[in-house]
């Protein structure tokens, strides 16, 4: 890849590792999905990096881009809470580097 997407090549792993232990409040790689959908990353459908996630604002080596992907309200009654948290989330990052 380019740096211009990121790839997981192994879900159940990538649960186990990244989602559980490391950096999100989430153990569930559908989970994960979701969520980087809301972001609007789009998934590659052809080429050799079918599967893999893009966005325009996510390029390696430019960090500062990143700062300036916002997170789509979701549709579901369920997402009032998740919504709650995200813009927590999003309010601490905002303070920081970016």
């Amino acid at each position: 890849m380019d740096g211009t997407a990121f790839q997981v090549y192994n879900p159940v792993e990538f649960a186990k590792i990244v989602l559980e232990f490391k950096f999100f409040k989430m153990s569930s790689y559908a989970s994960f999905q979701r969520q980087v959908n809301l972001y609007d990353f789009s998934r590659i459908s052809k080429g050799p990096h079918r599967g893999a996630f893009q966005h325009p604002l996510f390029v390696k080596g430019r960090p500062l881009l990143a700062c300036r992907m916002k997170r789509n309200v979701a549709k579901s009654s369920y997402s009032t809470a998740v919504d709650a948290q995200q813009m927590q989330a999003d309010a601490a990052m905002a303070s920081g580097d970016c």
